[in-house]
């Protein structure tokens, strides 16, 4: 967004104003100053009894914002439209703007406006999916009526014109090229897939495909050559059924067919575009959300707990069963434990959840068994869950040091004094905080 020069004036202008501080003053948010111009205070996202909120500058002088307990954290941007419940950037920046009776720019961005190209892709694959097609799909959880509601389509293989054809007829041949639903060549990228639109506002913002069958008949070896997930050669700007992250409950999944399977069973759930597909943008989606379920493939499980983290207390990690096999995700779940019940696999994903470690807990249980008398072999790694449990509240934070010394068989009083001695100081960028004092054991 900072690219616009408009708006980059105008973010300029508001910070010399808006101040995260002024923010929080003005709602009545007591700050606790501290030395090196940093502060602590409760945080205004959550609910809390200890001050797990930290206002302090980076390198360049910018005022940040971290809290420890919801794990919320930006500028003064992101603080009012987690607080005023902006949809976006620009719509928060245009809000202070008028507050502060600084002039906008006229027009927004066209950045994020889905284009009719997807729309048109996706009723053009809809209208393609073969009854073999919705044979595969039943076979995977997903019936016919719930693959209409979902606008679930298939690209017929061969690369066939019919799709240029439509582009062509509506003169938007540019754009298909452009966005690459069509190729260098003007054939269909997503030939021989089935083909998953990501729907919001009633449009389609972006489609991902994925091979048929790829050991199967309706797929020639031509054909199967390429990933097993093909997405369109853009950024992702929206989490797959994005709006399910304002609800109180959410299961985040690693793919579409994974949040899809959850979704079957009327648990509110959003899917990444992969295990790396998660963006910094999308932390603020989540900011209505009291617990975030994070059930990525069980060969992710480290990913898992790392993103978990990102939900500070909110969050938790859902590993899928091992008998599902080292790459076990909750599509294979649904299918084979749950033999494609939605009330079967509702009771195990609800049972899941009621078991789910938060990510300190998981990382805890993880850590290597070594005898107690060759205990600092994993110093490293118990330092790393000291330095994320310090700044946490008193009562979170000694509960899961009860887990480490279960553990490890060390005294509860010396990890708390060890998790103030390694927590790190530095919150990012350049910023500093010293740990809140560890109550006694």
């Amino acid at each position: 967004m900072m690219t616009n020069p408009a708006l980059a004036e105008i973010a300029q202008q508001l910070r010399e104003t808006v101040t995260i501080r002024r923010v929080l003053r003005d709602m009545g948010v007591a700050l606790h100053e501290k030395p090196g111009g940093r502060a602590f205070a409760l945080c205004p996202l959550h609910r809390e009894d200890t001050p797990s909120f930290r206002v302090f500058s980076v390198k360049d002088q910018t005022e940040r914002f971290r809290c420890f307990g919801c794990g919320q954290r930006g500028d003064v941007f992101d603080l009012v439209q987690l607080l005023d419940g902006y949809p976006d950037y620009v719509s928060t920046l245009r809000a202070l703007a008028e507050k502060h009776h600084i002039s906008s720019p006229s027009k927004a961005p066209r950045d994020g406006q889905p284009p009719p190209v997807l729309d048109l892709a996706t009723q053009y694959y809809e209208q393609h999916i073969a009854d073999e097609v919705l044979a595969y799909l039943d076979g995977r959880g997903f019936p016919k009526a719930f693959v209409t509601d979902w606008h679930l389509g298939y690209a017929p293989p061969g690369g066939s014109g019919d799709l240029r054809a439509v582009y062509e007829r509506r003169g938007l041949l540019r754009e298909a090229l452009e966005i690459g639903v069509l190729d260098r060549t003007r054939r269909d990228v997503f030939g021989g897939r089935i083909v998953f639109p990501n729907r919001l506002g009633g449009h389609t913002v972006d489609l991902q495909g994925r091979l048929l069958q790829p050991r199967g008949t309706l797929v020639t070896e031509r054909e199967r050559v390429g990933p097993l997930y093909l997405n369109l050669p853009r950024p992702h700007s929206h989490l797959f059924n994005e709006p399910a992250a304002l609800h109180r409950v959410v299961v985040v999944c690693e793919g579409i067919p994974d949040a899809l399977s959850v979704l079957r069973t009327g648990i509110p759930a959003c899917g990444l575009y992969g295990a790396q597909g998660w963006r910094e943008v999308y932390r603020v989606k989540f900011r209505r959300c009291e617990r975030v379920y994070v059930a990525l493939d069980r060969d992710a499980t480290d990913k898992s707990t790392a993103l978990a983290r990102e939900f500070g207390v909110r969050g938790r990690v859902i590993v899928p069963p091992e008998d599902l096999g080292a790459k076990g995700d909750l599509n294979d779940w649904l299918c084979s434990t749950a033999k494609g019940d939605p009330e079967v696999f509702r009771k195990l994903i609800g049972a899941a959840m009621e078991e789910s470690l938060t990510p300190w807990a998981l990382q805890i249980e993880r850590l290597p068994m070594v005898p107690r008398k060759r205990l600092w072999e994993i110093e490293n790694e118990v330092k790393l869950v000291l330095a994320d449990l310090a700044p946490l509240s008193p009562i979170f934070r000694d509960s899961h040091l009860l887990l480490l010394a279960d553990k490890t068989g060390l005294p509860l009083a010396t990890l708390v004094a060890a998790c103030q001695e390694v927590a790190d100081p530095t919150l990012e960028d350049g910023a500093t905080a010293t740990a809140p004092a560890a109550p006694s054991a």
